[in-house]
């Protein structure tokens, strides 16, 4: 049987407070991730309105050799643990069906130039991430916008973004003013920020002929450097009324990243997000958010309930087979838990319109070093070449997954119990903020 991302959004389903997303909206989101095969994405997530009770939707980050392979349509390389993976090679009949419309297809020519090493996009691009609107009884597949990431050692020279990138996306050059509109935002991001992302709004035309619109990511913004910015693209709305409002319901937060969105001209509609480093500050903005109407106490309370992580041997619902399958052949020297990130805040600004809040939750498998997990469990003894092996073998597997690893022996040399309590405090960092 093929494992899907579905397998994880079931596994952390019943942890996930009704008043953050209800269950028939994980179940419109589970109908998506069943056609992705579980190595394609190495974080999935949800984007939860906070004036929308109950209603997500659905998004993935794909990195690592597996993901691009897949996306790309390429021969899926073997295993590093293939004695571990009987069911790995397998794939949701359900994906295959995905490349048969011009979208997608752009998608899959994107994705090759991606993973071919001598490419400049391979030199540039650091992941794809696929966003899904998730409408209530609507399609169970829609057609997802699609972004890459910028590596941040990458050329300054962002002419491939509109010469190269979009239009392999777009399947198609950008129109003069589009270009012009383009590259009058590039040139106004700060030395000291960066571009972020970049991608395209596929998920939102009507009609395969629409051309979707570009978004920009530009992160590492100061509230004044966001107010200048808008200011110098002539960003056609009030950027001292937008930053008045930010400063309102976003106290502490030191660095912004902003939204542009983009067709021929610039659209009137923003969007800045907000990170927060620690349970503290997520209380802070929260309690702010309920005083000024922007969400209910019952629901910010559940976005507070849901940071934590899940084991198979703790689960209600079954854990992911394949992740359950290498835990078991690496113990016990590595786990894998599935990480629940309370990760960010997002506002949106129209001119004319109130603010609208959303809050960004992420998922992804992590592997630990499960002998700190339970430390009044007897010590695990095994020979030293055993455990050399199973560590070189998580690694391997991490590297070509692009899974995330805390190594506790590596963190600092201390006793076990110390190093207990080190760990689950590591987990509860990378739950917060991350």
């Amino acid at each position: 049987m093929a494992s899907s991302l579905k397998d994880m959004v079931s596994a952390i389903a019943p942890t996930i407070p009704t008043a953050l997303i209800q269950p028939e909206a994980l179940t419109e989101i589970a109908a998506v991730a069943q056609h992705l095969p579980l190595t394609l994405g190495t974080t999935v997530g949800f984007e939860c309105p906070l004036s929308t009770p109950g209603k997500a939707d659905f998004f993935l980050r794909v990195s690592g050799a597996w993901g691009q392979s897949l996306l790309a349509g390429q021969p899926q390389m073997l295993p590093v643990l293939d004695q571990l993976s009987p069911e790995s090679h397998l794939l949701p009949l359900e994906f295959a069906h995905l490349w048969q419309n011009a979208p997608w297809q752009s998608i899959r020519q994107f994705a090759r130039q991606w993973a071919e090493p001598t490419s400049q996009l391979h030199q540039v691009v650091e992941d794809i991430w696929l966003e899904f609107d998730i409408a209530s009884g609507g399609d169970s597949m829609p057609l997802p916008s699609v972004f890459f990431g910028v590596k941040p050692e990458g050329p300054s020279d962002l002419d491939w973004v509109s010469q190269t990138a979009l239009p392999t996306l777009l399947g198609q050059s950008l129109q003069p003013q589009t270009e012009e509109t383009l590259q009058c935002c590039l040139r106004a991001i700060p030395n000291t920020a960066e571009l972020f992302q970049v991608g395209l709004l596929s998920g939102r035309t009507s009609t395969e002929a629409d051309v979707p619109a570009i978004r920009l990511y530009i992160r590492n913004l100061t509230l004044a450097e966001v107010r200048s910015l808008l200011h110098n693209v002539s960003w056609p709305g009030d950027p001292d009324l937008l930053a008045a409002l930010l400063q309102r319901v976003s106290t502490g937060t030191r660095r912004f990243t902003l939204q542009l969105e983009i067709q021929a001209t610039l659209s009137p509609v923003i969007a800045v997000e907000c990170m927060f480093a620690s349970r503290p500050e997520w209380h802070q903005v929260l309690d702010r958010l309920v005083v000024t109407g922007f969400c209910s106490r019952d629901r910010a309370q559940a976005l507070l309930d849901y940071p934590g992580y899940v084991r198979a041997k703790h689960q209600v619902a079954p854990f992911p087979a394949l992740l359950k399958n290498w835990s078991t052949q690496l113990a016990p020297y590595r786990e894998c838990v599935l990480v629940k990130r309370l990760a960010y805040l997002k506002f949106t600004y129209q001119p004319g319109q109130p603010l609208l809040a959303k809050a960004y939750l992420g998922l992804s498998p992590t592997w630990i070093d499960a002998r700190y997990l339970e430390p009044k469990d007897p010590y695990h003894q095994k020979l030293p070449d055993q455990e050399t092996l199973a560590v070189g073998l998580c690694k391997a597997l991490i590297q070509q997954l692009d899974y995330g690893e805390i190594d506790v022996d590596a963190l600092v040399p201390c006793t076990r119990s110390q190093k207990s309590r080190l760990l689950n405090q590591t987990l509860e960092t990378l739950c917060i903020g991350g």
